[in-house]
């Protein structure tokens, strides 16, 4: 990303981009401009977790690419630990362009992993005692 790409991107300042980690030149415009529709969309506001975009490890490669992105909702708003809510919002972030769509459960509360890869869905959460996680469909809620 450019300094100018930010013109059209308010909720999402390159001080916010920058402390997650990620060297913004190694982040995609197209994927903060789906999470802003997406931001827009659910009326919400959005966290982007520190290692979330092209740094820390993951699995999915979209985010080595900046072709990933993953977040949180503010638990301020409400909603962060009710599944339904969660799926509903993850369900918008199609509507928004993301093709590849996660809900993880940490322990604490939901986030979101999306990615403008290919069409994948899935739920996931820790577990117990490990760094791994548990793989479920989308359809399942990660924290039973």
């Amino acid at each position: 990303m450019k300094e100018d790409d930010f013109k059209a991107i308010p909720f999402f300042p390159e001080k916010e981009i920058c402390a997650t980690g990620a060297r913004l030149e190694d982040v995609q415009l197209e994927t903060i401009q789906a999470l802003q529709v997406w931001r827009v969309m659910i009326n919400r506001t959005v966290h982007l977790q520190f290692n979330g975009l092209t740094s820390g490890e993951h699995k999915a490669i979209q985010h080595s690419r900046g072709l990933a992105v993953d977040c949180f909702l503010s638990q301020k708003e409400g909603g962060t630990n009710d599944f339904r809510v969660m799926s509903i919002h993850a369900m918008q972030a199609l509507e928004a362009g993301f093709k590849g769509i996660g809900i993880y459960w940490n322990g604490l509360m939901y986030s979101y992993h999306f990615d403008l890869g290919p069409y994948r869905f899935w739920s996931a959460s820790k577990k117990q005692g490990e760094n791994a996680w548990n793989y479920k469909t989308l359809l399942c809620d990660p924290r039973i």
